[in-house]
């Protein structure tokens, strides 16, 4: 799985616009995922990325304080 990882960040990197649109990341452990809500979001021509963001990463959602949710039953 760690392959796809890579493939993941170096997509990012290609489409940095993505990242910070679509991309959560949590503060402490900084594992990445895509917003849960962009499947919905997300316009038409836009589903080639919506393929690739959801075969890169799965789904994460952070709270108020950036935290994912393992993290934050941590703290």
């Amino acid at each position: 799985m760690s392959h796809y990882k890579d493939d993941g960040e170096t997509y990012l990197r290609m489409y940095p616009h993505l990242a910070k649109r679509w991309i959560n990341v949590c503060v402490r452990c900084h594992h990445q995922g895509y917003k849960p809500d962009m499947v919905e979001l997300m316009c038409e021509d836009q589903n080639i990325a919506k393929h690739h963001l959801m075969s890169y990463f799965e789904p994460m959602a952070v709270n108020d304080a950036g935290l994912c949710e393992y993290c934050a039953k941590l703290v």
